[in-house]
């Protein structure tokens, strides 16, 4: 009895350092990459990401993201924190996140032909690529070019927001 209980308690252990070792999100950095940039190419993106540290099961943080796309269009992350729902992804694909924080974002748009002058705002956002997610909160802060009158400006921005599910009354 004592062995069976000596060798349970060792094989839940084993699970237990196994797991924390494969939830870690250095483990899976070029699965991660490799994922982002296959599922961007087909509309003309690709990613690099300079680090990922956290547990896919918490929070996971990113450093120096890059994406370039082929008209030479650049956007850069500084930093980034997602605390991802690893199981509802599983279950229903995509990306679903609890949470997003997007700090130092740049936008650097390529080919940049100029309008005609007129007095309206004229906002080219580039071509992002498309991922199915389902996120809660997100929060994003950064820098992106507009151009106004002929001259393209650049503009910081701050966004942040709550997605709130709505509520469900009963039929009386």
């Amino acid at each position: 009895m004592k062995k069976i209980r000596t060798g349970l308690i060792t094989l839940i252990f084993a699970l237990a350092i196994a797991g924390a070792f494969l939830f870690k999100v250095s483990f899976w950095e070029t699965k991660v990459e490799q994922f982002l940039n296959e599922n961007i190419s087909q509309d003309g993106w690709t990613a690099a990401i300079g680090s990922l540290n956290g547990h896919l099961l918490s929070t996971v943080s990113a450093e120096n993201i890059q994406f370039f796309h082929q008209d030479s269009t650049q956007v850069m992350v500084a930093y980034s924190e997602a605390n991802i729902n690893i199981w509802r992804s599983i279950i229903f694909g995509g990306i679903n996140m609890d949470r997003i924080i997007v700090r130092g974002l740049q936008v650097i748009p390529g080919n940049i032909a100029l309008e005609p002058s007129s007095d309206e705002i004229q906002v080219r956002p580039p071509k992002l690529p498309r991922i199915k997610f389902d996120l809660k909160n997100f929060e994003l802060d950064g820098s992106v070019p507009l151009t106004i009158k002929d001259e393209l400006r650049l503009y910081s921005i701050a966004f942040k927001g709550d997605y709130i599910f709505p509520e469900v009354h009963p039929r009386i």
